[in-house]
C-alpha cells in the first residue's frame, strides 16, 4: 500500500512535468512566431524596396519626359513667335515664296575682258 505522502510527490512531480513542457511548448511557440514575423517583416521590406525603385524610376522617366516636352513647347512658341504676327506656318509658306522667287530671279551677266580682270 502506497502512503499518501508518496502519490502526492508523483502527482506533484507530474503536474511539474506538464508545466515544464508546456514552457518549452509556449518557448517554441514564441520562437516561430517571431521568426515568422521577422522573416514576413523582411520579406515586405524587400517588396517596399522594390515597389519604391520601380515606381521612382516611372516617375522620374515621367518628369525627364514631361521636362523634355515644356522645353520643346517652350522652343515652339519662340519659333512661332514673330514680330509680324505671322504664325510658324505663314513664315514658312513665306519663306518658300521668297525662296521661289529667288530661284525665278534672271541675272545680269557682265562681259569682263580678260586683260581687267588679270591685272
Amino acid at each position: 500500500m502506497e502512503n499518501s505522502f508518496n502519490k502526492g510527490v508523483r502527482n506533484l512531480k507530474n503536474i511539474l512535468i506538464y508545466i515544464l513542457v508546456a514552457i518549452v511548448a509556449l518557448f517554441l511557440i514564441n520562437f516561430v512566431i517571431k521568426g515568422a514575423f521577422y522573416i514576413g517583416g523582411a520579406v515586405l521590406a524587400i517588396y517596399i524596396i522594390y515597389k519604391l525603385n520601380t515606381r521612382g524610376k516611372v516617375w522620374f522617366s515621367q518628369l525627364s519626359n514631361s521636362i523634355k516636352k515644356k522645353k520643346f513647347e517652350k522652343e515652339m512658341a519662340k519659333v512661332k513667335e514673330n514680330k509680324g504676327g505671322i504664325s510658324y506656318i505663314e513664315a514658312e509658306i513665306v519663306k518658300q515664296s521668297n525662296f521661289d522667287k529667288i530661284n525665278q530671279k534672271e541675272y545680269e551677266y557682265i562681259d569682263v575682258d580678260y586683260k581687267d580682270v588679270n591685272n
